[in-house]
């Protein structure tokens, strides 16, 4: 999922906290996959 940043009304603020929600939303996604393969491989 990507959370849209691009509009020009969104403050500079929110923009970098949306960015870094994204960025933990990307590491949580890679920890899901690795998690999974390695169940998978059990």
């Amino acid at each position: 999922m990507k959370l849209k940043t691009d509009d020009p009304f969104v403050p500079e603020d929110i923009r970098a906290k949306i960015n870094g929600l994204q960025s933990l939303l990307d590491h949580a996604a890679d920890l899901y996959s690795d998690i999974y393969s390695w169940y998978d491989s059990e």
